[in-house]
């Protein structure tokens, strides 16, 4: 039984994928959700200062900027939190 997400890392040429996850449930091992695709768009001329990332799931993406990343994975963990408060509350 899967109870971890399956990671798979590559990258390609122009926009690049990461990582492709795909999410599962940590107690049954069944499959949550369709593949989350994780990546970037390169910069032509090397410097980080624009890079843009972006998360993408059966279709729908969001791109921010990197330097945002700290602040985005820190308000990630703050819903999950909310989210576990939530159920253990209920």
């Amino acid at each position: 039984m899967t109870t971890k997400p399956e990671v798979t890392e590559f990258a390609v040429a122009g926009e690049v994928c990461c990582a492709l996850i795909t999410p599962f449930n940590p107690t049954t091992g069944d499959r949550l959700s369709g593949a989350i695709s994780v990546g970037y768009y390169p910069v032509g001329d090397g410097s980080t200062e624009d890079l843009e990332l972006w998360i993408e799931q059966e279709g729908h993406r969001i791109q921010f900027p990197a330097i945002a990343i700290q602040q985005l994975a820190a308000q990630l963990r703050r819903a999950a939190q909310i989210a576990k408060n939530i159920g253990a509350a209920a």
